[in-house]
């Protein structure tokens, strides 16, 4: 049964060609790119259905009519702000107004994500007023606080690799600790393909094409 005072935000995108996984789309093409962001978001939906908490997806470009969250009968809402920062310190405005009190953020594009690791992101929320799960390439893939704290996503470099350590001095100029999450790696490029769930989308797994083969030529027998 889900925790009445926790909630878990799913910050995603409406899949749609040329829109989504633009960088992997330059090397394996944008057919396919919409293929392993479809995957993801539907291994996003497998770890955090068990997961003790109300659930609410927040659309980056659309809400649709149909989709693989519409089943879940989870809230699905239009991400709003003018930048990253604003659009994640708005939804956690909507689910602090609602009276939870422990929230966590979590993106899609996320092949190692598991529900034990969203479980321990509620756990550290016990113990700290923050937590962040480290992204690889110096960013955060999931972020939970137990109250707000604007300060943690106004003016943030973001797509940078100072954003974690940026986002982590800023809490404690606040006054908050904050327990930390194993690291993983966002899906951006071709080569974050390897090692994941999706291998199959590597360039050396497509089908080799087919050669234009000339038929063989019958000679004529020589006449006995």
């Amino acid at each position: 049964m889900p925790s009445p005072d926790t909630l878990l935000i799913l910050f995603v995108k409406h899949p749609r060609r040329g829109e989504v996984k633009t960088r992997l789309a330059a090397g394996i093409g944008e057919a396919r790119a919409l293929e392993v962001y479809r995957a993801l978001l539907a291994h996003l939906r497998v770890v955090a259905t068990p997961v003790a908490a109300d659930k609410v997806v927040f659309y980056g470009n659309e809400v649709p009519k149909q989709d693989l969250w519409v089943e879940t009968g989870w809230p699905r809402i239009l991400q709003q702000g003018a930048d990253l920062g604003a659009r994640m310190a708005q939804a956690f405005a909507w689910g602090f107004a609602r009276d939870y009190q422990r929230i966590a953020l979590v993106g899609s594009d996320l092949p190692h994500l598991s529900q034990a690791i969203l479980e321990e992101a509620f756990g550290q929320l016990q113990a700290h007023p923050a937590v962040l799960g480290p992204a690889a390439d110096g960013g955060y893939y999931l972020i939970g606080l137990t109250r707000p704290v604007p300060a943690v996503f106004a003016n943030m470099a973001w797509s940078t690799p100072q954003v974690a350590q940026e986002t982590r001095r800023r809490l404690a100029a606040a006054g908050l600790s904050c327990g930390s999450l194993p690291v993983l790696s966002d899906l951006d490029t071709v080569e974050d393909l390897t090692g994941t769930f999706l291998e199959d989308f590597l360039p050396q797994h497509e089908p080799a094409p087919k050669k234009n083969v000339p038929a063989p030529v019958t000679k004529p027998k020589p006449s006995e």
